[in-house]
């Protein structure tokens, strides 16, 4: 995948990458709202989560402005029905508050509807992760109907339908 626009750069992780990535997931403030955040994170083991989720177009990518500043995470999985896709996004604490949420969010929706033409797009998150919600919701998703796992794991889901 390779997004790019206005204000930033989706693209696949370098090597280099792999450090300010290490660093974004050892913030437990960006991280609270993410599942399976505890763990503290070497470069070793962020290697193994992107080879672990890289397919093709997919998997976890970088965001960077176009000053090459690191901003974040923007992530496409494969959902478990035929055709969907989970998107996710993680931005770091400077970048927060100034829209770049959205915009990522969008982007994503977008590279998944016309690109690997999607029929559906769906993000996950906390319940009280309001902050995410409000993305979700101005990029065009609505509320999906909580499946089993959402209600024990106290979750969200979000989907966008062409």
């Amino acid at each position: 995948m390779f997004i790019k626009n206005s204000l930033f750069i989706i693209s696949p992780p370098t090597k280099e990458d792999i450090i300010s990535l290490r660093n974004l997931y050892n913030n437990a403030e960006v991280m609270k709202y993410i599942p399976n955040s505890s763990q503290i994170w070497e470069v070793e083991s962020v290697a193994e989560k992107i080879s672990k989720f890289q397919k093709d177009s997919i998997g976890i990518h970088i965001v960077k402005t176009l000053n090459n500043n690191f901003l974040g995470e923007a992530s496409i999985f494969n959902y478990p029905e035929l055709n969907c896709y989970e998107i996710g996004f993680i931005i770091d604490q400077k970048f927060w508050g100034k829209g770049f949420g959205t915009l990522i969010c969008s982007e994503l929706i977008d590279y998944c509807i016309n690109h690997l033409h999607a029929a559906k797009v769906f993000a996950r998150m906390y319940s009280n992760n309001v902050a995410s919600q409000k993305v979700c919701i101005k990029s065009g998703m609505k509320l999906f109907n909580p499946s089993e796992e959402d209600l024990l794991y106290d979750r969200l889901t979000f989907s966008f339908s062409k």
